[in-house]
């Protein structure tokens, strides 16, 4: 990653030095006179720096009229963005001067910005249980990202850049969404709505893991509910690309339906294509009916922990994610009805198994729910 850390100062001395004292080859060691100590073959002896997989340089921008510690991170998960960047810091305090912000330069991986977010969230005493979006943009604050310039982030970041959602079901406003489901075309259907519904089930009980973080008398609970957002930020996002998945996966049977049949050659070519997107438009919302299990297995603690003001929304969560495994399961089950009788056997068997999960799950979490409701009327 290449990144640079700017200064409240226009004195490239400065910014020299504190680049010579972090970066991984560090600086020539000198006797007590401020003589470079040599080996004996010639060659200087050097004191390491601060930070590992790191090279900098000091600069003055003429365009910014300040000074600049420029860095190249040659392994951003061995030392990391904030890590840097508070190094930085450290050492322009020894200095007498501040760092004033910091820039990207080309491209960045998300998990190097979330990382940052998370950190920063973390010495803030917040839950790291909100949406990427959130994350990302602390960390933008704290770094200072747009201190010179504006970071944009679906500019700056790699995995939004090259990303192809345009066409996106739930990049729609909610009720452009439902008026395009209402419509008679097969896509969306239901295990599109599935997912979507799982995904509702993960807000809410996200919503409710980071209000019960907020709420006095739960603070002995804050890592259980941090861990819980987490998770339900994870599940949630994993859901929403399904929502697309599932309608893709069905137009592609459509699309190899259609397919021509003139000849003995063409049958046969069209029929594995069917059998192939058929197998897909099946295993896409056995992904969702999955995914389903482990979202409920997230709520059962919060269930119990939670913050009993929000219990309700803990309910609807779980009748969501409940209707997605369902709505899902029925929606393997027509698509591999007409799969050979040896894989459509594989899809029923994975289905009975995982419902069986998906309704003791229910019965567990509601009965924990209900106890709480009876508890409030009393």
């Amino acid at each position: 990653i290449a990144y640079n850390i700017n200064l409240n100062t226009f004195d490239k001395k400065i910014a020299t030095d504190i680049a010579l004292d972090i970066r991984e080859a560090g600086r020539a060691k000198r006797d007590s006179e401020g003589k470079i100590i040599r080996r004996k073959d010639g060659s200087i002896i050097k004191k390491p720096g601060t930070l590992k997989f790191c090279k900098a340089v000091g600069w003055f921008i003429d365009e910014y009229n300040q000074a600049q510690v420029s860095i190249n991170l040659t392994n951003y998960k061995k030392t990391s963005i904030f890590k840097t960047f508070e190094e930085v810091r450290k050492q322009a305090r020894k200095r007498g001067v501040r760092v004033t912000g910091s820039e990207i330069v080309g491209l960045l991986p998300l998990d190097s910005l979330l990382s940052c977010g998370k950190y920063y969230l973390k010495k803030q005493k917040r839950t790291t249980g909100i949406p990427d979006l959130d994350i990302l943009n602390i960390a933008v604050k704290s770094l200072g990202l747009s201190d010179i310039s504006d970071f944009i982030i679906n500019d700056k970041i790699i995995e939004y850049k090259i990303s192809d959602n345009k066409g996106s079901l739930t990049n729609l406003r909610t009720k452009d969404l439902i008026d395009i489901t209402s419509l008679g075309n097969p896509t969306p259907g239901g295990g599109s709505i599935s997912a979507l519904a799982g995904s509702f089930g993960m807000a809410l009980s996200s919503m409710v893991a980071n209000l019960s973080f907020q709420k006095k008398g739960l603070e002995k609970n804050k890592k259980e509910f941090i861990q819980i957002g987490e998770k339900c930020q994870e599940y949630k996002s994993r859901m929403i690309k399904l929502v697309d998945l599932d309608s893709k996966a069905y137009d592609n049977v459509i699309k190899a339906i259609r397919l021509p049949k003139k000849n003995s050659e063409d049958i046969k070519i069209r029929n594995k294509e069917i059998e192939k997107a058929t197998i897909e438009a099946a295993n896409v919302p056995l992904d969702i009916l999955e995914l389903s299990i482990e979202c409920l297995k997230n709520i059962i603690k919060l269930s119990k922990i939670g913050n009993p003001n929000s219990i309700t929304d803990v309910g609807v969560a779980l009748y969501l994610l409940y209707a997605a495994a369902k709505g899902a399961s029925m929606n393997v089950i027509i698509n591999a009805n007409d799969l050979q009788n040896n894989k459509k056997k594989k899809f029923l068997n994975e289905i009975e198994y995982y419902n069986k999960q998906a309704d003791d799950l229910f019965n567990k979490i509601n009965s924990i729910i209900n106890s709480k409701l009876k508890w409030l009327k009393n």
